[in-house]
């Protein structure tokens, strides 16, 4: 028999646990409306849903142009990719140069360019999905003479964090956005054929999960992810990105972990 008290006590549990999952709120940003419609690229009268369609029908196809062309870029292509590079119709339309827009302070007090990423990627993936951007131009800008191409300054709370955001932009794939919140190490121990829409706050997986957590990390371990969790959510906040299961995989993250950390210290 449960009286009016262990009621009490339990709706007010199922109430902190509400206010945990809600631990990273969504700011406001631009209205959708400012995203690029389809028919920037000569469609008409295209609605968004027809444009969400067709980036997860070519999202992973343009995303294994993103990949060969970054492997390139870093010295470690293969003659494979070197090959593929040549007239991919997938390959991607421009380069970043993401860097974080803050001054380096040096012992002696001088100061130095942060460090720049370069991050090959396809405008229309940007500008369909981001309402917070730097003018993009149509076509990549290339000087054959001394073999340059133009790469567009994107400016960003946390540079290093952009690929995991940038990856999603193109796959959707939640239940891997998830799992790069989460420790490294963890990944490999979580049941085969667990995605992140079995993961509710009051689900078994949940409790699973957190339970992995507490167990096998530390606090430290754990504050460490939730505080990139943070960061990356001030990268989606800058870019201004709408993606509502974007915002659901950060929040259960941001649960889990709070969760995790709270049990361990228990």
């Amino acid at each position: 028999m449960i009286t009016s008290s262990g009621t009490r006590t339990g709706i007010e549990r199922k109430s902190r646990q509400k206010r945990s999952h809600r631990g990273i709120p969504r700011p406001s940003t631009p209205p959708k409306a400012a995203l690029t419609p389809l028919s920037s690229l000569g469609a008409r009268k295209v609605p968004f849903s027809y444009t969400e369609d067709c980036i997860k029908l070519l999202g992973l196809r343009l995303l294994e142009g993103v990949e060969r062309v970054t492997r390139v870029f870093r010295g470690a292509g293969t003659i494979e990719d070197h090959r593929s590079a040549v007239g991919d119709p997938y390959l991607p339309t421009h380069i970043l140069a993401i860097c974080d827009g803050r001054r380096n302070h040096s012992p002696d007090g001088s100061t130095s360019s942060p460090p720049v990423m370069i991050q090959p990627t396809h405008r229309y993936i940007l500008t369909s999905q981001c309402t917070n951007l730097p003018d993009i131009p149509d076509k990549l800008s290339f000087s054959p003479s001394n073999h340059t191409v133009d790469a567009i300054p994107l400016h960003l709370p946390y540079p290093k964090l952009f690929e995991p955001l940038h990856r999603y932009l193109y796959n959707h794939n939640t239940t891997q956005l998830l799992y790069s919140f989460l420790p490294p190490k963890c990944r490999t121990n979580i049941p085969a054929g667990t995605k992140a829409y079995h993961i509710g706050p009051c689900s078994t997986s949940c409790s699973c999960l957190v339970s992995l957590l507490s167990k096998s990390y530390t606090k430290q371990d754990l504050t460490t992810c939730l505080i990139r969790l943070v960061a990356f959510k001030e990268n989606v906040t800058s870019l201004g990105v709408h993606d509502h299961n974007l915002w659901r995989v950060m929040k259960l993250a941001s649960f889990v972990l709070r969760l995790a950390i709270s049990v361990s210290v228990a």
